[in-house]
């Protein structure tokens, strides 16, 4: 969280190997997909959707169970 993310960013790209070295909004965190959205007084804000990792963290566990077999 930063008010200047991209002077955030570009202080790390120099330390670290960004993947295919971009800057840029993400669209998943830990498995689930984020969305960036306006609220209806007009804040804009970051929203998280659970479909993504739900369907990962079933896939998951069927795969885990079958091993167990």
């Amino acid at each position: 969280m930063s008010r200047n993310a991209m002077k955030t960013m570009k202080g790390i790209q120099r330390s670290f190997k960004l993947k295919d070295d971009k800057i840029e909004e993400p669209d998943t965190y830990l498995g689930a997909g984020l969305l960036k959205m306006t609220t209806a007084n007009s804040t804009v804000c970051w929203s998280m959707l659970s479909e993504t990792y739900c369907k990962a963290a079933v896939k998951n566990v069927v795969q885990k169970l079958s091993k167990d077999r």
